[in-house]
Formats: structure tokens, C-alpha cells, sequence
């Protein structure tokens, strides 16, 4: 019996990352930038929301007829939770030590992310760390931390996908 199309889709996704920015918001740009040293990739047990958009009501009141309009106000880019391993696929914690210290450092600093799914399709973008939280439950040697992204930028999905170089 074949898998429902939703486990096809993300069971396989590979989530990488890398401190730093692109110099522009391009498939071009962001694979030259995974190309480079310093990406990390963690282990996923559940995938977070990658696109679309958060949006905020206005409302209008029209006292005339009694009657509240409401509308769409302003968006933001989705807030994205996460479920990773502190240990990578490899058994290091590079991918770990890099949201921690963006999560630790002052100035907060954009980390670029590269989802790599199932399907071969990558998508790019750009967060700041939130929240990196060990949820708990039982005992495992390998611990599973929440990850929370507020992107700052779409996901862009590439065109010719290439898996980043980790090293």
C-alpha cells in the first residue's frame, strides 16, 4: 500500500543551514552560498511550515448600517516550528551549534536555510531563531529540540536544485 502524498512529500526533507546571508535573494546567489563552507545539516523528525503567509484582520465600523467589515490587513512570513536532533545525520552537532549561536549573539543574525525534499525540490530562505527548546518526554541519546524560524524572507524554490555542500 503506497504512502499518502503529504509522507511522500516530506518524510525524506533534510534541513540545512548556514550563519550569513547570500549577497542576493537568487537561486544563483543561494547556491554559490551553500557551495562555500560552513553549512550544517540536522536530522528532521517534523517538518515546519516552509510558504505562504500569516495575515492580520482590520475592521471597519460602519454605524450607519451596523455592520463590522472586516478586511485583510498586513502579512508576515510564517513562523515555522521545527523537530530536530542535536546529533546531524553524521553524529556531530554542527547544525545545533550554528541556530544556538544565532540564538545566543546580541545582534541576532540571519541564518539561511536550504530544505532539501524527498522529491529532489529545494527551497531557500532566510531566518532568525526564535526559540531552541528541548520539549522532553523520555529518555533517548539523542535529544529532540523545537526549532522556531521567523523567516525573513519567501522561501524561494530553485529551479535546478542542488543539495548543499556540508562540510
Amino acid at each position: 500500500m503506497p504512502f499518502p502524498g503529504d509522507f511522500e512529500t516530506y518524510a525524506g526533507t533534510r534541513l540545512f543551514a548556514k550563519l550569513g546571508l547570500p549577497t542576493d535573494d537568487t537561486e544563483a546567489a543561494f547556491e554559490t552560498f551553500f557551495a562555500a563552507a560552513g553549512a550544517a545539516e540536522a536530522t528532521v523528525t517534523q517538518v515546519g511550515a516552509v510558504q505562504g503567509r500569516e495575515t492580520n484582520t482590520t475592521e471597519l465600523d460602519v454605524v450607519s448600517q451596523g455592520l463590522v467589515r472586516q478586511g485583510v490587513g498586513n502579512y508576515k512570513l510564517p513562523t515555522s516550528e521545527w523537530m530536530i536532533l542535536e546529533e546531524g545525520p553524521d553524529g556531530d552537532t554542527d547544525f545545533f551549534d550554528i541556530v544556538d549561536d544565532a540564538l545566543r549573539a546580541s545582534n541576532k543574525p540571519r541564518v539561511s536555510f536550504a530544505a532539501v525534499r524527498q522529491s529532489g525540490a529545494v527551497l531557500y530562505w532566510t531566518a532568525k531563531v526564535s526559540n531552541l527548546s528541548e520539549p522532553g518526554g523520555g529518555s533517548n541519546d539523542n535529544l529532540t529540540y523545537a526549532l522556531t524560524l521567523l523567516f525573513q524572507s519567501e522561501a524561494l524554490k530553485a529551479i535546478t536544485p542542488t543539495i548543499p555542500t556540508v562540510t
